[in-house]
């Protein structure tokens, strides 16, 4: 089961992922990982100074509000959610984590 931070339905959209997260899925293998929603994004910077293992950075290209968004760098995350609590805008990070598996008695 994965952990989210936000509903789906607050921002309509029913899937979400890009590519490479639908792989991990069909794969079995996820791993923590942020999800950005580049179009929520205001480009404040916050989560990437925030990250204490410093896979986010900013993009360098503009979302259509015109600013440029942060992203993934794509390997690295712990799942420690300081970046989902240091943004102010709400729904432009998520982050999907494993759940822990349970000890078999």
């Amino acid at each position: 089961m994965i952990v989210r931070y936000y509903f789906a339905f607050a921002t309509g959209k029913a899937d979400g992922m890009n590519m490479s997260e639908k792989q991990e899925k069909k794969s079995g293998d996820v791993k923590p990982h942020p999800i950005i929603d580049a179009d929520e994004c205001k480009g404040c910077g916050l989560c990437v100074t925030a990250c204490p293992r410093h896979v986010l950075r900013i993009r360098s290209s503009l979302n259509r509000r015109g600013v440029k968004p942060a992203e993934y760098t794509g390997e690295g995350c712990t799942g420690c959610c300081i970046c989902f609590y240091n943004c102010p805008e709400p729904y432009a990070i998520e982050v999907e984590k494993p759940d822990k598996p349970s000890a078999k008695k």
